[in-house]
């Protein structure tokens, strides 16, 4: 995994300017843009394998990740009206794969 690699080699043009929040982005960007493409197996094991891994425990505490977990939370429970409002209250670029 690409984002594996990043994280081993400390490679700033992998990691961006902002270091690992920008990890943190987007790996809240990938939950978000696979909640349409499966039953949650994939987000599943993604935050998994997230979790599984020491030096990755402020990317799952960071608030691009929560707001994705969120999202995720709310389109597993049907609960549409929390989803909506947490695409108001929505970063653009999340927005966008929100509105997809």
């Amino acid at each position: 995994m690409l984002y594996d690699a990043a994280c081993d080699k400390q490679d700033i043009s992998l990691l961006g300017p902002s270091g690992l929040h920008g990890m943190a982005e987007g790996c809240g960007l990938i939950l978000l843009n696979s909640m349409d493409n499966d039953d949650g197996t994939f987000s599943s094991r993604f935050l998994a394998k997230l979790a599984a891994r020491e030096d990755w425990a402020h990317t799952l505490a960071s608030p691009p990740m929560l707001f994705a977990v969120a999202v995720l939370a709310t389109r597993r429970r049907h609960d549409f009206a929390h989803f909506f409002l947490l695409l108001r209250s929505a970063p653009y670029v999340e927005g966008c794969v929100m509105h997809k």
